[in-house]
């Protein structure tokens, strides 16, 4: 993984792979956080979900980078988190970011690991 060493940097390319929301491939989510999401926000398609944590980013909406410790995300040294609400539920994203070519804004790719309520 080629993640930039500064945390402005690194924050750039998960803003990128946001922007591509809507295209496959640059944000999916591993089957826990699908399935969380289908049992209690069962309203919304995980494409609307994409675009909505699009738009909660682009709005200013925090990112918050934590140094990765966990031995089951071995290779990923940050991971990053969303909270915000979404039909009054407030809810807890946990992502990481891939990152080959930091330059390429279409090279970002966010992999969304856990969700749950806060």
């Amino acid at each position: 993984m080629a993640l930039p060493e500064d945390s402005s940097e690194r924050l750039r390319c998960y803003r990128n792979a946001l922007e591509n929301w809507n295209y496959d491939g640059y944000l999916d989510f591993r089957a826990l956080a699908r399935n969380w999401i289908k049992a209690n926000v069962s309203r919304r398609t995980l494409n609307e979900i994409k675009r909505l944590l699009h738009e909660f980013v682009a709005a200013g909406g925090k990112i918050d980078e934590q140094p990765e410790t966990r031995s089951e995300f071995f290779g990923f040294e940050y991971h990053y988190d969303i909270r915000m609400t979404i039909d009054g539920i407030a809810i807890y994203f946990e992502t990481v970011l891939e990152c080959k070519k930091p330059d390429d804004p279409d090279d970002p790719r966010i992999t969304v690991v856990n969700v749950h309520e806060v």
